[in-house]
Order: C-alpha cells, then sequence, then structure tokens
C-alpha cells in the first residue's frame, strides 16, 4: 500500500456499505426467512448490527493504538513473528476464501437468472480480471468507482421497493416471534459474519485523511445498511410471504421481476442488475486488494503485479473447481466459512486488543 494513496473518510464509508450490502442484497431475505421465518425482517437490528459495529470498533482501536501498521505488522508486534505471520495467513486465507465465494454468488447468480448457456469459466474469468485489474490501480481508484455506483444502486433498489408497495400484505409479517427467539438467534449467524467484514475495511484506515472523524460516520452508516436491509426483507414477505421467500435462491431479484407501475414502467429487474453486477466487482476488487495488501506486508513481496497474478490464478481454480453448484456453495459458506469469519472479524482482534493492553505493547507515536 502506497503512502501517497489518500482516499476521504466519505469515500471510506462507500466502501463501508459496498462490503456488505454488495453480497447480502440478494441473499439475505432467503437466509434469514428460512431460519426466523415471518420475523426475519427484524434480524439485521440484532446481533448483525451489534457484530458489525463491534468488528469495527475493536479494529479501529488497534488502528489507533499501531498507527500506520496494518494487521499483519501489528499481530507481529502483539504476538511475536512467528505467531503473528500465523495468524496474518489466517486473514489472507479467509480473504481468497471471501473472493472465490463472492465470484462464485456472482457466476451462478447470472448462470441461472439471465445467462444460462454462457460458460462458467467466461464469467469466472471476466470477474477475476476486471478485480484483479482495479486492486493493482490500488484504493483510490476502488473507491472513487463506488461513489458512482453506489448512489446508482441504492436509488434503483429503493425505486424497486417503493414500486412494490401496492402489492404488500402486511399481516404477512404477523404473528412477531412465532417461533420464539431462538431462530432469529439462529437466523443471525451468517448476516452477523456479513456485517463483520467491516472490520476489514481498516486496512485502508492508513490512507483516509480524516481518520478521527470514522467512528461517528462508521457507526451511522452500518445503522443505514441494517435499516436498509430491515426494508428489503420485510418488503419482500409482505410481497411474497415467508413460505415464498425462504423457497426463492434470489428474493430480492424476484421481487424486481414481479413489480411494475401500470403499463408504463416495467421490467425494473434489469436497472437492479447493472448496478448490483458493478457493486459486485467492486466488491471482488476491495477483497482482490485486501488479499494482495495482507500477501505483500506478510511475506515483504515488492512486485505487487507478480502476486497479484499468482492469486488470480488462485481464485480462477478455486471459482471453478471447488464448488459444483450453488448448494455447495451455500453449505460451505454457512458451515465454515460464517464462524471462521465471526472468529477473524471479533475474537481474534479482541485477543490481540486485550494481550497489547496487558503487555503494553503499541506501535510508534
Amino acid at each position: 500500500m502506497s503512502e501517497q494513496e489518500v482516499i476521504s473518510d466519505r469515500q471510506y464509508v462507500y466502501l463501508f456499505f459496498i462490503i456488505v450490502v454488495a453480497t447480502i442484497v440478494l441473499f439475505v431475505p432467503q437466509v434469514l426467512t428460512k431460519e426466523a421465518g415471518r420475523s426475519a425482517w427484524l434480524v439485521p437490528l440484532l446481533i448483525p448490527l451489534i457484530a458489525g459495529l463491534g468488528s469495527f470498533a475493536i479494529a479501529l482501536k488497534l488502528s489507533q493504538r499501531f498507527p500506520g501498521m496494518a494487521l499483519p505488522q501489528y499481530s507481529e508486534v502483539i504476538l511475536g513473528k512467528m505467531l503473528g505471520k500465523a495468524i496474518g495467513i489466517a486473514y489472507l486465507f479467509y480473504l481468497v476464501s471471501g473472493t472465490v465465494v463472492i465470484i462464485r454468488e456472482y457466476t451462478d447468480f447470472i448462470n441461472i437468472t439471465m445467462l444460462p448457456n454462457t460458460p462458467r469459466l467466461a464469467l469466472i474469468l471476466m470477474a477475476v480480471v476486471l478485480g484483479s485489474y482495479a486492486a493493482t490501480k490500488r484504493i483510490e481508484v476502488i473507491a472513487r468507482a463506488a461513489q458512482f455506483v453506489l448512489p446508482l444502486f441504492l436509488g434503483f433498489s429503493v425505486f424497486i421497493l417503493l414500486l412494490s408497495i401496492p402489492d404488500m400484505h402486511p399481516d404477512n409479517l404477523l404473528p412477531l416471534f412465532d417461533g420464539g427467539f431462538s431462530p432469529i438467534v439462529r437466523g443471525s449467524i451468517v448476516p452477523a459474519y456479513w456485517f463483520g467484514e467491516i472490520g476489514f475495511v481498516v486496512l485502508f484506515l492508513p490512507v483516509v485523511n480524516k481518520p478521527r472523524q470514522l467512528w461517528s460516520k462508521a457507526s451511522f452508516t452500518m445503522v443505514l445498511v441494517a435499516l436498509f436491509i430491515v426494508w428489503e426483507t420485510a418488503s419482500t414477505i409482505m410481497v411474497f410471504g415467508a413460505a415464498v421467500t425462504k423457497s426463492r435462491l434470489f428474493p430480492f431479484w424476484s421481487l424486481s421481476t414481479y413489480v411494475e407501475f401500470q403499463n408504463y414502467i416495467q421490467r425494473v429487474e434489469s436497472l437492479l442488475v447493472i448496478t448490483w453486477l458493478e457493486l459486485i466487482f467492486l466488491k471482488i476488487a476491495l477483497f482482490s486488494y485486501m488479499a494482495l495488501t495482507v500477501t505483500v506486508r506478510i511475506f515483504e513481496f515488492k512486485s505487487l503485479k507478480r502476486v497479484q497474478f499468482f492469486l488470480a490464478i488462485i481464485e480462477i481454480l478455486g471459482s471453478l473447481l471447488f464448488f459444483t453448484n450453488i448448494v455447495d456453495l451455500e453449505k460451505w459458506t454457512i458451515g465454515f466459512l460464517a464462524p471462521f469469519g465471526l472468529t477473524l472479524e471479533i475474537v481474534i482482534p479482541s485477543l490481540l486488543f486485550l494481550v497489547a493492553l496487558l503487555c503494553k505493547k503499541a506501535g510508534p507515536v
């Protein structure tokens, strides 16, 4: 990461929004409704929001204690070189695995909904090439693209949600807590891991020009993300009902194909897909950049392009060979990546911060 790179606190917040919403928007109504039923729309306001706030708060505290240092570097200061590198490699494995999952989410969505006859390899190559190219152009380029793409996506999403109002049946949300509180807790695990990914954006903190203002803006943004997901999930359930929502692979996509305004406005799903594709490519670029940054920090490589080429090969092979279908992808995400991600997002940073306090370790002032 170049010391000359600078992004504004507003651009940083945009990256926050993208890192959660790009993945969660298409999948979360089904994931939540499977476990929480009619109460699914309440889930984002509870454990996932707390996980997101907690993940960022801990990461921010560590960055303030070790200014100008990324996680792989202050892990070595806190735990020693060998254990610190092991922690860094665990984060690298997660970031590469996460990139592979995001790529497969994108390719499976396109194959299932729009281009069933398109070879998966072609879609994977397009995502990896674009993501890798953006990653080598550094975070400033990704942040500027986010400033343009995110408002468009949110605008079209809100437009679709507003169009769905005439078809909503609020009774579909009742009774609340019909299965008790435990289904809400079970339904919170995967969304909590998605929200917790916000903590990884702390890798960009050294290049933010006004880091002192981040906590208030970031926490406000996380609340907005949670409210957006609440609105999306509640709208989907009110239109389709909980039983139909949990049976759809991509409920928000289904909602966008369903809504219309008399005979004047139809086929609005094309607006959603165009902007979502731009959003998901930015998230792939973000994860590729984070994996590149962590690799360079751990192994002290000099050639960014060679490292990114190596990572791109891994991403292509992983996306192509690791999952046979979207069911395998879902099992991997729920069974391994979500608990592993939460461990890296909350547990490990908390332990690092605790050890740093107890051992009175800090970075250069």
